[in-house]
C-alpha cells in the first residue's frame, strides 16, 4: 500500500496541545502558537503571510501593484516587467488563500 497522497498528522518537534480539561494552560497555547508560527514562516513558501494570520489574527494586506502610467505602457520592457509583477501578486494571493483554507479546514 502506498502512502502517496497522505500527509502526516504530526509535525516533528511541535508539542501536543492540550485542552484545559487535560491540564493545558494559556502559556502552553502561547508557546504552541509561537512555535507553529516560527515553523510556518521559516519553512513554507510565502509562509510570512500565514504567519501573520497566526500572530495577528488578521489577514495581511497584500498590496496590488500600482498601474502603469501611459508613458510606461509605451515601453515594452516595463510592460513585460509589470506583467511579471502582476503574475507574482496573483500567485501570492492564490497561494495564501489555498494555504489558509488548508490550515483551517
Amino acid at each position: 500500500m502506498s502512502s502517496m497522497g497522505y500527509r502526516s498528522t504530526t509535525v516533528k518537534g511541535l508539542k501536543q496541545l492540550k485542552a484545559p480539561e487535560e491540564d493545558g494552560t494559556e502559556q502552553d497555547l502561547e508557546d504552541f502558537l509561537t512555535s507553529l508560527t516560527d515553523k510556518v514562516i521559516i519553512r513554507w513558501a510565502d509562509g510570512g503571510d500565514v504567519g501573520y494570520v497566526l500572530e495577528e489574527n488578521a489577514e495581511p494586506k497584500i498590496k496590488e501593484p500600482d498601474p502603469l502610467t501611459a508613458a510606461e505602457e509605451a515601453d515594452a520592457r516595463k510592460v513585460k516587467a509589470y506583467d511579471r509583477l502582476m503574475d507574482k501578486y496573483e500567485d501570492r494571493r492564490t497561494l495564501f488563500g489555498l494555504t489558509l483554507s488548508l490550515c483551517f479546514s
